[in-house]
C-alpha cells in the first residue's frame, strides 16, 4: 500500500486476530494522519471577483464578433435583461388575471 488505504484481508479460522486488528488500527491511523496533513498543508487562496483586472471596455475589440466593442456587448446584454424583465412582468400580470378556486386562494392568503 502507498500509506493510504484499509486492510481488508479476512481473518481465517485459527489465525491470530490480534495481528490483524493491529494492522487495521495502523491503517486507520495512517489514513487519519494523511487526511490531517492534507488539511493542514492546504494553502488557502484569498482571491475574489474584486481582484480580477479588467481592461477598459472602450479599448477592447472582439474580432470574433466582427470587431464589436466591449461597450456594445455590455449594452446588448443590458437590453436582453430589460426584455427578460418585461417578459416576466407580462407573464406575472397574465397569471394574476387567471381564475382561481376559492380554497386555493384561501391557502395562498395564509401563506403570503
Amino acid at each position: 500500500m502507498l500509506g493510504i488505504g484499509f486492510d481488508t484481508s479476512p481473518i481465517l479460522p485459527g489465525e491470530n486476530s490480534k495481528g490483524n486488528i493491529m494492522a487495521k488500527t495502523t491503517s486507520w491511523f495512517r489514513t487519519g494522519w494523511m487526511v490531517l496533513l492534507q488539511i493542514l498543508c492546504a494553502t488557502p487562496l484569498f482571491a475574489g471577483e474584486a481582484d480580477i483586472n479588467l481592461p477598459p471596455l472602450k479599448d477592447v475589440q472582439f474580432s470574433t464578433f466582427g470587431g464589436i466593442s466591449g461597450y456594445a456587448i455590455l449594452y446588448f446584454g443590458l437590453a436582453v435583461c430589460a426584455v427578460g424583465a418585461l417578459f416576466g412582468l407580462f407573464q406575472y400580470s397574465a397569471t394574476k388575471k387567471l381564475p382561481v378556486h376559492s380554497s386555493m386562494s384561501d391557502v395562498s392568503n395564509i401563506i403570503w
